[in-house]
């Protein structure tokens, strides 16, 4: 390739058209920065998380419900029975198992004594 024009010109022929694709389809173009939206979360992520949240909340009510309606000792006796029982059973018996967030709860905020 030499520093004739004539040379040259069909490979800036190419390159000028290659750069006007670019500006007009690619990322910097103004049509691009028109239409995009941004988003921070996923939707799918965001509702997988709220029901996880709400899951675990309605659990911990459930949990706090039982425990002041039973007493800590029956409470116990329960969580017992059920250990005992079958595997589904057991595995509810892991799961209403005092955890330290009901315990905050039922320590520092006032839980009502009738709430049905």
């Amino acid at each position: 390739m030499g520093y004739n024009m004539a040379e040259n010109m069909p490979t800036f022929e190419t390159r000028l058209k290659r750069i006007g694709k670019v500006q007009k389809e690619g990322i910097f173009s103004a049509d691009s920065r028109r239409i995009r939206t941004y988003k921070l979360v996923p939707f799918f992520t965001f509702q997988f998380v709220l029901y996880l949240g709400l899951s675990y909340a309605g659990l911990t009510g459930t949990k706090i419900y039982l425990f002041q309606k039973m007493g800590p000792k029956g409470y116990s006796a329960h969580l017992s029975q059920l250990d005992h029982g079958k595997q589904s059973a057991r595995i509810a018996a892991k799961l209403m198992q005092p955890d330290w967030f009901m315990q905050f709860i039922i320590d520092n905020i006032q839980v009502p004594q009738n709430v049905l």
